[in-house]
């Protein structure tokens, strides 16, 4: 957490340095200075150039206040991403990859983090029993919706062309989530090829749970 603004934080040994979401940091309007140009190999193997950092970012982990230097990076799917030179100031790590745990040395005690599973959380026994009482509404689709006698369609006007806009480039996790819902949907059958020219926009919302 940064003031009052939460953030999502992934602990990445695999990660050399420790870096901020540019937005984020920008948002944030944490202090800002240019540094030395570091060209970074990312997960999927391509390459991020990181020109600026935040030399004393400051923010709390479940209560605990925490401060190190973060590198800017146009990372996607998390705010922060600490790596081996964070643990090496925390030093010893120790890893519970089972209860979700991460257990540090801050100025001289030992602390412990509780990280969240994508697994989510148990459901509220009135919601299950809900859930039991009307089965056929909350029943995942498997197909279209059936014809209605009040069909909902765009009406466009005839010899319409689609408008001129610039491509939106999306990260590495959004692309990976487009790509993933649209194949269930189109295997499940809820939804069609189609090969309009028109497009609608993709609107993706990040969950409590960082997912």
């Amino acid at each position: 957490m940064y003031g009052k603004q939460v953030m999502v934080i992934l602990t990445d040994s695999g990660s050399t340095h420790n870096f901020v979401a540019s937005e984020t940091a920008k948002q944030l309007g944490c202090v800002i200075q240019l540094d030395a140009p570091m060209r970074v190999t990312t997960a999927n193997g391509s390459n991020l150039m990181s020109y600026y950092s935040c030399p004393q970012f400051k923010w709390k982990m479940q209560g605990i206040d925490f401060e190190h230097k973060l590198r800017l990076l146009d990372i996607g799917g998390f705010d922060i991403v600490l790596g081996v030179d964070w643990m090496r100031k925390h030093n010893p790590i120790v890893f519970d990859f089972i209860e979700y745990r991460l257990q540090v040395s801050v100025k001289g005690k030992r602390v412990e983090l509780k990280g969240f599973s994508e697994e989510g959380e148990s459901i509220h026994e009135q919601i299950t029993e809900l859930l039991a009482e009307f089965p056929r509404v909350f029943a995942e689709p498997k197909s279209l919706l059936p014809q209605m006698s009040h069909d909902h369609f765009i009406s466009l006007n005839p010899n319409a062309s689609p408008i001129s806009i610039r491509p939106y480039m999306y990260n590495h996790f959004q692309t990976n989530e487009i790509e993933k819902q649209v194949t269930d949907m189109l295997n499940n059958g809820t939804i069609q090829p189609s090969h309009s020219p028109f497009s609608s926009p993709v609107l993706q919302v990040k969950k409590k749970d960082g997912s």
